[in-house]
């Protein structure tokens, strides 16, 4: 996916095997990539790499238990800044603003940021992005009180800022899944106001060579199907400065 990897190594060369692919890439390593002088940091890459190496410290046993979660802007040679630190992205996000959750990523979040008093910064925070994907609405369960707290995320962007949601439940089980059915009708009040449905039928693309070892149970899908709502009555006076539409998937 990296540019550098695939017009200076790629192209006009040909594997036998992947032993081959492995070699004559270690050797363009170490003939080629790694004496250039790197066109961001403007330094030897091996030189810098020898530097940091003393730096460098074992993982530690157990699993980071947090995620860091910043906004960056992908630099045209597709890497972003942080702490002072280049680090590398696909190549097709270049040039753009990105910021992608989990729902259960988020919720922890927001929980954490409540605990700590700063829940109104950490809302303003997520909704500084024009566009704020969250994934895996169902998957994962939700803490209690999370149904709240993404409530209260939803209505701050209502209107203001799109998002795009991604779910395998109904909309009819959003009820269970946020543990309260009052908050699942709010959350579907404003998400589904202006909002663009897509319903994917079918069985997961990963196990589209292996579908029928699937259980039979399994490979039924919940109708995402909107709940019927009374068509909106036609707003009066000037619309809201600075609106955009919301899309939910």
């Amino acid at each position: 996916p990296f540019r550098y990897i695939r017009e200076d190594f790629f192209l006009a060369r040909s594997f036998r095997n992947l032993e081959d692919l492995n070699a004559q890439l270690r050797h363009c390593l170490d003939t080629v990539a790694n004496p250039r002088v790197h066109a961001t940091t403007r330094r030897v890459v091996n030189e810098a790499f020898a530097e940091e190496r003393a730096a460098l410290r074992p993982l530690p046993l157990a699993p980071f238990r947090s995620v860091l979660k910043l906004e960056r802007r992908i630099s045209r040679e597709g890497m972003v800044s942080v702490g002072g630190n280049f680090y590398s992205v696909p190549d097709a996000t270049r040039r753009r603003v990105v910021e992608v959750h989990t729902l259960a990523e988020l919720i922890a979040a927001l929980a954490r940021a409540e605990r700590e008093g700063r829940l109104q910064d950490r809302i303003r925070f997520f909704c500084r992005p024009a566009l704020l994907v969250v994934d895996e609405i169902g998957y994962l369960p939700v803490v209690h009180g999370g149904g709240n707290l993404f409530f209260q995320l939803v209505n701050a962007r209502y209107e203001k800022g799109a998002m795009i949601l991604t779910s395998n439940r109904g909309f009819a089980e959003w009820g269970e899944v946020f543990g309260d059915p009052v908050v699942a009708t709010a959350l579907l009040d404003r998400l589904l106001h202006h909002a663009v449905v897509v319903q994917i039928e079918g069985s997961s693309y990963r196990l589209r060579q292996h579908a029928e070892l699937m259980p039979e149970h399994l490979r039924s899908k919940a109708s995402i199907t909107p709940p019927t709502l009374n068509p909106p009555s036609r707003p009066r006076g000037r619309p809201p400065k600075n609106g955009h539409p919301s899309a939910t998937v």
